[in-house]
């Protein structure tokens, strides 16, 4: 950036990150053990805002998924989502424990702190409220609306009828290969309507947790526009190359802008214009000691 920057480059993509969801209270308590979900498991499981309603798909790819928490609502003049509740029933503490792609439900034995318990909603609720309250300063006051239990157990009730019909024509769960690809992990051996839900259990216990966005990396900086520029030159504001400077990778604007492809979605374009660019450099090296030794 300050090279760059210092040079008339051209800056893109500013406003975006390499995201992933992260559990809240592993994150703001500086927790060793910190990891991103990578993916959601279980099927028997869903993600609320404060308000106790489903919001999103929780199998999207996790640089998607985690952009949703940061949905602004100009009405109510807030974010709802900046922390969500993933909840799930025994069947998915069961069967989606584990550590792969870093799942929020933990296996027996391990850390489970951030794992919240209620033998019946209304207790999960309770317990919900107390724990939020522990981090209302680093929230901004987030609290749960006085009607979450109601409007939670309405929200089971929908997802059951989704999972019960197969089709989740709220947001579309389960619908894409990689979708199916994070889950199948996680799923029993009993044939389902659809392999990412479930119905959830009308009787506890439930579980929940705390969740968040977090960023994995950078994915802003000095432009190289490849639409244009296939050498990992650097742009000034005319789009004209800046001389000897070059950049690839996390470090530069992303070629994929607010979108995510799929695993290895950096590594591509890093691989290919890192070997562009060196090319590219040599022959510049080379035209710039011609010139010095004429």
């Amino acid at each position: 950036m300050r090279i760059g920057s210092s040079l008339g480059a051209q800056l893109g993509n500013m406003n975006y990150a390499w995201m992933c969801p992260i559990p809240l209270e592993r994150s703001l308590a500086r927790h060793p053990g910190l990891f991103g979900m990578f993916a959601v498991g279980g099927d028997s499981m869903l993600f609320v805002n404060k308000y106790g309603r489903r919001v999103v798909n929780e199998k999207l790819q996790y640089n998607e998924l985690a952009q949703e928490f940061f949905r602004w609502d100009s009405t109510a003049a807030e974010y709802p989502n900046l922390v969500m509740i993933a909840a799930w029933d025994q069947r998915t503490q069961d069967h989606s424990a584990g550590t792969e792609f870093s799942v929020l439900v933990p296996p027996p034995g391990a850390d489970d702190s951030h794992v919240i318990h209620g033998s019946t909603l209304a207790e999960l609720t309770d317990r919900l409220r107390q724990r939020l309250a522990k981090y209302r300063p680093e929230t901004g006051g987030v609290e749960l609306a006085r009607d979450f239990t109601d409007q939670l157990t309405a929200t089971i009730t929908r997802f059951t009828r989704l999972a019960e019909n197969g089709v989740d024509v709220d947001f579309h769960r389960g619908e894409k290969p990689l979708q199916l690809m994070l889950t199948v992990p996680w799923r029993s051996r009993r044939a389902d309507p659809t392999p990412t839900m479930h119905p959830i259990s009308n009787t506890g216990p439930y579980y929940a947790a705390l969740v968040t966005g977090g960023t994995l990396d950078t994915k802003g900086g000095p432009t190289t526009r490849p639409t244009t520029n296939t050498d990992g030159q650097i742009l000034d504001d005319t789009d004209t190359p800046i001389p000897g400077l070059y950049g690839v990778g996390n470090c530069v604007a992303s070629v994929s802008a607010q979108a995510y492809w799929a695993g290895g979605a950096t590594l591509g374009p890093i691989l290919a214009f890192a070997y562009r660019a060196a090319h590219t450099a040599d022959r510049e090296c080379a035209a710039v000691s011609a010139t010095f030794a004429s």
